[in-house]
């Protein structure tokens, strides 16, 4: 088969403003003796450090067909070489970048003074997304058993990558119909083998004629014109490559050319491997934007990695890439599995937060702020220094033999009221290192009196706890989503910050102060008390008795036969003060007070 030459053309626009001075011509392949390829890696570079994504157009076909001219006239400036010679004036392949915009010119071939070469042949077919085949005058059978020839002879219908065909008939002197290619792909002529393999191979066609006229009248720009009009249909389901993707893909297809591997399909799976690994980096940007970081436990954290496959999925379907299903499932799977892996290490981060038990203030903050955040109700007594065993002895309350460590994952499965509906409305008792002495706790009467500036019953259970003992108490509320802290008795602002062990002193005298306020001290009782004389016998002819009363209640003590009238007040009122302290009227604040739970 006679090789023939290839341009290719990189842009995202066909028709962009931009600096001609800014485009200068390179030569990206030679054919140094004894004729092998040469890569300029210098001019590869170029290409490599290009940051705009890049579309690929090859232009292939007959020498001394106006190629180059086509390329300057897309380009809009004179970067290739052209004369009117009947010798070639483009040898190897030059190239020419400007911004996103990379345009090879490739020698033709059929012309009987230059050289006919097979590798640009394939390098051409191999990186196309576009090929623009031109033939000289006219749609001639010739040129058709050309193409389709190539396509046999370089099994291009094996190629992966999907092709898009523009045919140009250039410096034209007939007047063709825009169905002219069509109209001769249904012709048979005997030869309908190789207008299948056309059709199989381009399924998207296109066909333009360029009239003749070199003072570029009228009908040579509507001409070309209708040829940026081709290449600008459908251009948005071309495959696009970045410059470090395609300078990848081309020194690895230099390699092949320059070891004689002509081998059409590894070259195309070359480069579509390097194509479908940038759409798999590209999708798996485009999910790691997606996924939700993880700063706090979730419960109901999951990664979807279909995300991840739909944006690569899209692309191919963008691209109709089914005729390499093959490949494309390899890299899918690729995808898949680096998908699952920040899928997986996701959860585990996401578990290792919900399960983190140190420091434990940390832990209760980041549980009660997800609690609130969920709308779901608790209530958590702390410990300071006073044994809290009293309010455990319910029958309700579960303790542990062995304190349980917190974690926001606990939090969430104990007080949330689908997964543990029996524990939802009670307290879960911590010790001062955090730990979970027990669950199931009930709450205690909130004495009269006790001011209770907003929430409901766990509130008010909250306070009771905070004033009946030195320990403080964190409340989530299910209605309003807010954390409360009750401690001393009283209620903080929404959002306050877990009492510090180092007011503790401050903080009990609040409470001694609210419970003298409600007269649930000794000190703040009305007490009468005296003490009457009386003979008793011959060795003890005067004993007194005492007498005792609190005036609140009207609950009296006596005591009798005391040797003096001090002693005899002062142990009834003893009595009546132990009297008070059993029947809950008044509260001893060294010990929790459990009266009237």
């Amino acid at each position: 088969m006679t090789a023939f030459g290839i341009a290719i053309l990189i842009s995202i626009g066909l028709v962009a403003s931009h600096s001609v001075q800014a485009m200068v011509g390179q030569k990206l392949f030679s054919f140094p003796p004894p004729g092998r390829a040469h890569l300029h890696e210098e001019v590869l570079q170029s290409i490599e450090q290009s940051s705009r994504k890049l579309r690929v157009i090859a232009i292939v076909g007959e020498g001394r067909a106006g190629k180059s001219q086509l390329g300057n006239e897309l380009l809009q400036t004179n970067v290739f070489a052209t004369a009117a010679t009947p010798e070639a004036v483009t040898e190897g392949v030059d190239i020419v970048l400007d911004g996103g915009r990379l345009v090879l010119d490739c020698e033709g071939f059929n012309n009987a003074l230059a050289s006919s070469r097979l590798e640009v042949l394939l390098i051409g077919t191999a990186l196309a997304s576009t090929l623009i085949f031109v033939m000289d005058g006219k749609l001639s059978e010739e040129g058709l058993n050309m193409l389709a020839g190539a396509l046999t002879e370089a099994q291009l219908l094996e190629k992966q990558l999907p092709t898009r065909l523009v045919l140009v008939v250039n410096k034209c002197t007939l007047d063709y119909k825009a169905s002219a290619l069509e109209d001769a792909l249904a012709k048979d002529h005997g030869r309908r083998d190789s207008r299948d393999a056309i059709k199989r191979a381009f399924p998207r066609r296109h066909f333009v004629a360029i009239p003749f006229d070199p003072s570029g009248g009228d009908a040579y720009q509507q001409g070309l014109n209708a040829l940026r009009a081709a290449l600008d249909a459908e251009s948005s389901s071309e495959l696009v490559f970045d410059g470090a993707r395609l300078a990848g893909a081309i020194r690895g297809l230099s390699i092949k050319v320059g070891a004689g591997d002509f081998d059409l399909p590894s070259i195309h799976q070359h480069i579509m491997g390097e194509f479908l690994q940038g759409e798999v980096d590209a999708a798996m940007d485009g999910f790691m934007r997606r996924i939700p970081k993880v700063i706090e436990y979730d419960p109901d954290f999951k990664v979807d990695i279909d995300a991840g496959i739909n944006l690569f999925d899209a692309a191919i379907q963008r691209l109709s890439l089914h005729t390499c299903s093959g490949q494309v499932h390899q890299f899918r799977e690729q995808l898949q599995g680096k998908l699952e892996d920040v899928a997986e290490e996701r959860r585990t981060a996401n578990e290792a937060l919900g399960n983190r038990t140190e420091p434990w203030r940390d832990v209760l903050r980041r549980g009660c702020a997800l609690l609130s955040a969920r709308q779901v109700g608790a209530r958590l007594v702390v410990q300071r220094k006073q044994d809290l065993s009293p309010f455990l002895s319910s029958p309700s309350a579960i303790r542990f033999d062995t304190p349980e460590p917190l974690s926001v994952r606990w939090m969430w499965r104990h007080f949330h009221p689908e997964l543990n509906p029996s524990s939802h409305d009670f307290a879960a008792v911590l010790n001062q290192h955090g730990q979970v002495l027990a669950v199931r706790v009930p709450a205690p009467a909130l004495p009269d009196g006790v001011p209770v500036p907003r929430g409901n019953a766990r509130h008010k259970a909250a306070l009771s706890v905070s004033l009946r003992s030195d320990a403080w108490v964190v409340v989530v509320s299910q209605e309003r989503g807010e954390t409360s802290v009750a401690c001393a008795g009283q209620l903080w602002d929404v959002g306050s910050a877990f009492p510090d062990d180092s007011d503790y002193a401050v903080h009990e005298q609040q409470r001694r102060d609210l419970l003298l306020k409600l007269g649930l001290l000794w000190e703040s009782r009305q007490i009468s008390s005296k003490a009457k004389g009386r003979v008793h016998s011959l060795r003890e002819p005067w004993v007194w008795d005492g007498w005792a009363e609190d005036r609140q209640s009207k609950l009296q003590k006596t005591s009798r036969h005391w040797k003096s009238n001090k002693g005899a007040k002062e142990h009834a009122e003893s009595e009546l003060k132990q009297a008070l302290l059993s029947q809950g009227i008044i509260w001893d604040t060294s010990v929790p007070a459990i009266s009237r739970l």
